[in-house]
């Protein structure tokens, strides 16, 4: 499967080296970390887990670095995952990529109780290509499991990645269930960053919170 136009949503104060990531082969990544110690940087900052993503399944070249990120700097519990393996999530649109952080973002800040702020993102661009399987062909329970809208029922959808990723999968096509109307806005899990090509930095935006709702204004281009 081939997608042209891939978005994903990320804080405006993600970090990374890019260019370094970009200037190596795979294979040769642990030399680069023991290079970067010797900097004085601390490589895990840097790259972070590298461990964490086997060497065969690291991409080069162009935008590397932001492909790795998300991999090598795993999070929370999400959709495909629960929390001990990273997954890049996109959209084929920059307003799907946008709605669904927007709810996430949303719950998070009610969640903790935040007071009113703003909250600027930024949108990567990126070609996604590879092995995988389409889950929007799906009817029934089958389709209702792996897309329910709770965040706290994931466990189905979790097993579900941890079972693709096992078989040597590279990605998950999917329904969105934040953007309107149901089932006509297309999202990616990629669960190896090898089918990453060419991410870069295309956009920014910004989401208001006032203390009970989150709102978004408009994207901008980056410079």
């Amino acid at each position: 499967m081939a997608f042209n136009e891939s978005y994903r949503t990320i804080a405006a104060d993600s970090t990374l080296h890019p260019a370094l990531v970009g200037l190596v082969d795979p294979a040769e990544m642990e030399t680069l970390r023991a290079v970067i110690a010797l900097t004085g940087m601390d490589a895990a900052d840097v790259l972070g887990s590298l461990s964490l993503v086997p060497v065969a399944d690291r991409p080069s070249g162009p935008g590397s670095g932001w492909a790795l990120m998300a991999f090598t700097h795993p999070g929370r519990p999400s959709r495909f995952t629960d929390g001990a393996r990273g997954v890049w999530y996109g959209a084929q649109s920059v307003s799907t990529s946008i709605a669904e952080i927007h709810f996430h973002t949303e719950l998070w800040l009610r969640q903790l109780g935040e007071p009113p702020q703003i909250i600027p993102k930024r949108i990567l661009h990126a070609r996604i290509t590879g092995v995988g399987v389409d889950l929007r062909r799906l009817t029934g329970n089958a389709y209702s499991q792996v897309h329910d809208p709770d965040p706290t029922q994931y466990v189905h959808a979790q097993a579900f990645g941890a079972t693709r990723f096992a078989r040597g999968d590279d990605l998950i096509v999917y329904h969105s269930v934040r953007a309107a109307p149901p089932r006509t806005h297309t999202c990616i899990a990629v669960l190896r960053p090898r089918a990453i090509r060419n991410a870069e930095l295309r956009y920014t935006v910004s989401y208001f919170w006032d203390g009970q709702t989150l709102t978004v204004g408009p994207v901008a281009p980056l410079p």
